[in-house]
C-alpha cells in the first residue's frame, strides 16, 4: 500500500520539464545578462495534460546576478521567449519535450531561417 501511495505523490508532483535558462551577451563571454526580464508565451493553444488544462498565459522571470532562470513545470510544447533588453528583445523559440527531468533552454532552441527574424508580434521579417 505505500509503495502505491509513494508512486501516486510522484506522478502527481511530475507536471513538466523544468527549463533552466542561462544568459550571455553577443561576445559569448562569461558575463551574464544581469538582472533583465524574460517572458515564456506557449504558441499551442489550451490542452488537457492528465487532470489539469494547460492555458496559453504567458509567464514572466527576472534573471538575478548570475543570468540564470529556470522555467519549472513547462508542458510540451513550443514556446516564445522574449529577452526584454536595454535596446533590443531577443525573440527564439524552444520546443519543450514531454519530460518532468531538467534541460536547458540551449538545446531546445528552435533553429530558423538565416534569412528572417521574428518581431515580438510573431511575424517574420526577410533580412535578405
Amino acid at each position: 500500500m505505500r509503495v502505491i501511495l509513494i508512486l501516486l505523490l510522484s506522478v502527481s508532483v511530475a507536471l513538466g520539464a523544468n527549463v533552466t535558462f542561462n544568459l550571455v551577451d553577443i561576445l559569448g563571454t562569461a558575463v551574464p545578462i544581469q538582472r533583465k526580464t524574460v517572458r515564456v508565451e506557449p504558441l499551442s493553444t489550451v490542452r488537457g495534460n492528465g487532470n489539469n488544462v494547460v492555458i496559453s498565459d504567458r509567464r514572466f522571470f527576472n534573471t538575478g546576478t548570475n543570468g540564470i532562470f529556470t522555467a519549472t513545470n513547462l508542458s510540451e510544447g513550443e514556446y516564445r521567449v522574449f529577452v526584454l533588453g536595454n535596446t533590443y528583445t531577443s525573440v527564439f523559440r524552444i520546443n519543450v519535450p514531454d519530460t518532468n527531468g531538467t534541460l536547458t533552454a540551449s538545446s531546445l532552441i528552435q533553429t530558423g531561417s538565416e534569412t528572417a527574424l521574428e518581431t515580438e508580434e510573431g511575424q517574420t521579417l526577410d533580412i535578405e
